[in-house]
């Protein structure tokens, strides 16, 4: 595991060598769902904004209202509206329960797509390729994860997903555990466990 406060490598459970701190015995990492609903979300309550103050020019609010639920406007922009809100509970009903467990024996991902489990002195290999933001199960959504990093910092380089590989023994078929980018909450200290582990850990 590593340290919380300094980075220092250390077994989960002990105190960091370097400062002191608690090594944490494991790390768990969320999904991004509620941040895309949020961010979703806060997309319709200003376009209905923006659609009751142009429908209200020149009068006021409530008689603009009035007028545009007269005509049928109200219903018409407020479902236009409300489609990213829409597409917000559509993401995260499907992130809602991704989660990734981290401890100096194993990697676990509990997800939409599927449960895996793979134990660190089984992995053999860890792949890291660019993939368009298209091309991710998310699909073109995910670009919106750039948006959503705790420091608010949006990165400039291309997208990567990361792919643990795992055999238990020389004949054995490969399993294969996927990372893709827009799914996982911190990301980069994720994959600096990660790489702590395989580093670490003898194939």
């Amino acid at each position: 595991m590593l340290c919380a406060e300094c980075g220092q490598p250390a077994i989960g459970g002990t105190q960091c060598p370097q400062c002191d701190s608690p090594v944490p015995e494991r790390e768990t990492f969320g999904g991004q769902g509620g941040h895309y609903l949020r961010v979703l979300l806060a997309t319709s309550v200003v376009l209905f904004a923006g659609f009751l103050v142009y429908g209200s020019r020149g009068s006021t609010l409530a008689a603009g209202l009035q007028a545009m639920l007269k005509n049928g406007w109200l219903l018409v922009l407020g479902a236009i509206a409300l489609l990213p809100a829409g597409i917000g509970f559509y993401y995260w009903a499907i992130l809602r329960n991704e989660e990734i467990i981290v401890t100096d024996e194993y990697i676990e991902r509990r997800s939409y797509w599927g449960d895996q489990r793979l134990d660190w002195r089984q992995v053999t290999e860890l792949r890291r390729e660019t993939i368009a933001f298209s091309q991710t199960r998310l699909g073109s959504i995910s670009r919106l994860s750039r948006y959503l990093t705790d420091r608010k910092i949006v990165s400039r380089f291309p997208p990567i997903y990361l792919e643990l590989v795992a055999r238990q023994g020389d004949g054995d078929e490969e399993r294969v555990m996927r990372l893709e980018p827009g799914t996982i909450d911190d990301m980069g200290w994720l994959l600096r466990l990660i790489e702590e582990r395989v580093h670490r850990t003898p194939a």
